[in-house]
């Protein structure tokens, strides 16, 4: 297992979402929850990582939001600014 790069997160995030404003749990679970041990508690429901992204400042807007995954999207601008915070840097 290997800490994230915001890098690397801003780059697997925007595969995801081409288009769109939101990305699901399912998504995140599936590039980011397998491979970087800052992410693996992303599969366990009650995590603090995966409350934290459901919780409502990760929430979309109800334009922004997929019919088929109401409840767990997550808004990209959002999630790319916890990504700010929550990975390490290596430029600094």
């Amino acid at each position: 297992m290997t800490l994230l790069e915001f890098h690397e997160f801003e780059g697997l995030v925007k595969k995801l979402v081409y288009n769109r404003q939101t990305v699901t749990l399912k998504q995140l679970q599936y590039v980011l929850g397998r491979k970087y041990e800052d992410f693996i508690d992303l599969v366990e429901e009650t995590s603090l990582v995966r409350r934290v992204i459901l919780s409502e400042p990760f929430l979309p807007d109800e334009k922004s939001a997929n019919e088929e995954s109401k409840g767990e999207c997550v808004d990209v601008e959002s999630l790319m600014l916890l990504g700010l915070l929550y990975c390490k840097d290596e430029s600094l």
